[in-house]
């Protein structure tokens, strides 16, 4: 019998890990395409059903992965009370309610308390939730809880942006749109200092540059040259805190100069838009 090369890591023992009854998805995969019109039995179909089965066992091992084995004793007692800040994690899940992959990343705080994770398991963690039918609102808090649990710090602090798949190439078909989901527990939810430098130091929920009519917006931690330290700018948005920082770090070199050179570009822009 030739052998199939899946183009995976996947090996028996994984399989049968991830608890995903193969056999029966194969089965459902058969019927699945006569359902449509198709013909199982095709050169470019016949593998179809064990890929797809094996790619279920891939996606859906969240299920059956075990936290104390997932952590594996990688905690530490260490003396530090500053936030711990894991950026730009990237996860794929699966909508439970299409079936579609939704895709993006996890930014993860906390502030600990006599006890930090090893940094690795922390991907891990958001891997072990994300690896399951999902929507990501309980994504965001299942992640949240889980640290909060194990690591009972002074607080922790989860962002989620995604894209949705069943949102862009079926039903409304808006192909830009993100979502943006948070959960919060002690000191980033009782008090706003740390609250607002996670969102600062995460950046997690600010658009990227996309246009050129995006380098109007003045906003001073968006975009481009401003998108540094240090920035002010008098068309502030009024509701943005820390106005009076902002004032004083103008009185520095690098700041003036940043701001000289960022007002500059944007009057370029403005001029050759304008011819």
């Amino acid at each position: 019998m030739e052998r199939i090369d899946f183009d995976d890591n996947l090996t028996d023992e994984s399989i049968a890990r991830s608890g995903i009854n193969t056999r029966a998805v194969q089965k459902a995969i058969v019927q699945l395409l006569k359902a449509i019109g198709e013909d199982p039995g095709r050169d470019g179909l016949k593998s179809t059903p064990e890929r797809i089965a094996r790619t279920y066992a891939e996606l859906l091992a969240g299920y059956h992965v075990d936290p104390e084995v997932l952590v594996n004793d990688a905690l530490f007692e260490v003396k530090y009370d500053e936030m711990v800040l894991v950026r730009d994690i990237e996860f794929y899940s699966l909508c439970e309610h299409h079936m579609l992959p939704f895709i993006g990343r996890v930014h993860v705080a906390y502030i600990p308390d006599g006890k930090v994770l090893g940094l690795s398991k922390i991907p891990r963690v958001v891997e072990m939730f994300a690896r399951r039918l999902q929507v990501q609102e309980r994504m965001t808090r299942q992640i949240a809880n889980f640290l909060r649990d194990l690591l009972k710090p002074q607080g922790v602090a989860v962002v989620v942006e995604a894209l949705h798949l069943c949102m862009s190439m079926r039903g409304v078909q808006k192909h830009n749109a993100r979502m943006t989901t948070s959960a919060m527990h002690g000191a980033f939810r009782a008090t706003w200092p740390p609250a607002r430098n996670f969102w600062r130091t995460s950046r997690a929920a600010l658009p990227r540059f996309s246009s050129r009519i995006a380098a109007f917006d003045f906003h001073p931690d968006r975009f481009g040259p401003l998108d540094r330290p240090g920035f002010f700018h008098p068309h502030r948005h009024p509701r943005t805190p820390g106005l009076a920082r902002h004032r004083l770090a103008m009185s520095s070199a690098r700041a003036s100069t940043v701001n000289r050179r960022a007002l500059s570009t944007r009057a370029r822009i403005f001029s050759a838009s304008s011819a």
